[in-house]
């Protein structure tokens, strides 16, 4: 099995970011941290929001295309009995009034309408593009913005407790699957109104709460230049593609963007069918993301890493 050493310019920061930041604000304070301007992140959070960032480091960013489709999970709180312009507890409040507590199975049912392939319409403060234009920048300038319903998923819906008027959800939704807009949906058909009051993100792929770490850890490890400590290599993040050695004329090849054979590759096994592979050099360096193109035997290179800044 192939290894791939680690460098900093081609890895991921899996950020547990904290309230009151928007995600750019993140990306700025982690440039300044490792003295870096190739940054980009996965999944954008709302300033409230809170957990996992996954921010791509240098060469990594190219790879963001290949990893904005991951599936994402939250533990969400919301809150009966009211209205707001945001759809969660930050926003100015419409309108607010008192509700008995509602039958737990009459909840999961609701609830379970918001599963599947669904039509969603994204908040009004939110990153959502109209015209060319964000739509939380029209609604802060006292504009309504026309947003239209979009398809959204939504793998699972599960409570996991309720003190009303405080409802508890673990969710797991697809990518541009907005929270705020299920708990606004939840409460017109109750008929009493509702918004997010708490919203963590545990999962985006493979980044996981339990292994992000904060800006004062970063900050820690570039201190001690330990920064392995708080950094993953590319190749495992994405954890579902094959890791291979490219040498000699394949290696030349993959350096030029030009297909390499199957049996150039002795070692190579694509035993879970995977649609993409990792390609280093015999020195375990990241050398290139290739597609598998299993009909003609090929590796098809998509992005190129050797030689390149």
């Amino acid at each position: 099995m192939t290894t791939i050493n680690f460098q900093p310019d081609f890895s991921f920061v899996n950020l547990n970011k904290p309230a009151g930041m928007t995600s750019f604000d993140c990306i700025r304070r982690i440039r300044r941290i490792l003295a870096i301007k190739k940054t980009g992140h996965l999944g954008t959070l709302d300033p409230p929001a809170t957990g996992v960032l996954p921010v791509a480091i240098g060469k990594s960013t190219r790879l963001i295309p290949y990893l904005e489709n991951s599936g994402k999970v939250y533990e969400a709180s919301v809150i009966f009995g009211i209205t707001t312009a945001t759809d969660d507890t930050d926003g100015e409040i419409i309108t607010s009034q008192e509700t008995a507590p509602f039958d737990i199975e009459i909840l999961k049912k609701h609830l379970e309408s918001f599963t599947g392939d669904i039509m969603q319409t994204p908040p009004a403060v939110s990153a959502v593009k109209i015209d060319g234009r964000r739509a939380y920048d029209i609604a802060f300038k006292g504009g309504t913005p026309d947003i239209k319903a979009r398809k959204a998923f939504v793998k699972s819906i599960e409570i996991t407790g309720y003190e009303h008027p405080r409802l508890y959800l673990t969710l797991e939704v697809g990518p541009g699957t907005y929270i705020r807009s299920i708990a606004r949906d939840l409460g017109a058909i109750l008929g009493c109104g509702a918004a997010v009051d708490t919203l963590e993100r545990t999962k985006d792929g493979s980044f996981l709460i339990e292994n992000s770490v904060t800006f004062e850890q970063l900050e820690k490890a570039v201190e001690e230049k330990n920064l392995q400590s708080v950094m993953i290599p590319a190749a495992e993040v994405m954890t579902d593609y094959p890791v291979v050695t490219a040498a000699g004329t394949a290696y030349e090849k993959v350096k030029q963007g030009n297909p390499v054979r199957f049996d150039e590759i002795p070692d190579y096994r694509n035993e879970n069918g995977a649609g993409f592979a990792f390609l280093c050099d015999e020195s375990g360096n990241p050398a290139a993301l290739a597609a598998i193109d299993n009909e003609n035997g090929l590796f098809l290179m998509k992005r190129v890493f050797c030689n390149q800044s």
